[in-house]
């Protein structure tokens, strides 16, 4: 999985894009595990992915989990 794998899903209205939230959530957090499973943790690459997926997370507990939780309701 990869960032533009997860804009190309964001953009296709079809059967082939995301349906729910949730789906869209799990591929942006395999990008950041996979960044960080795959790179020494002394990386570039592991820090600015660790970093995005703890905004990431923030983000995602406050502007969209919130209304997701309140839609079930």
């Amino acid at each position: 999985m990869d960032l533009g794998t997860i804009k190309k899903r964001l953009a296709t209205k079809d059967s082939t894009g995301y349906q729910y939230a949730r789906e869209f959530c799990e591929d942006v957090r395999l990008v950041f595990r996979n960044a960080m499973l795959y790179n020494d943790s002394s990386s570039d690459v592991y820090k600015m992915a660790n970093t995005l997926s703890q905004k990431f997370e923030k983000k995602w507990a406050v502007n969209i989990e919130r209304r997701l939780v309140e839609e079930v309701k």
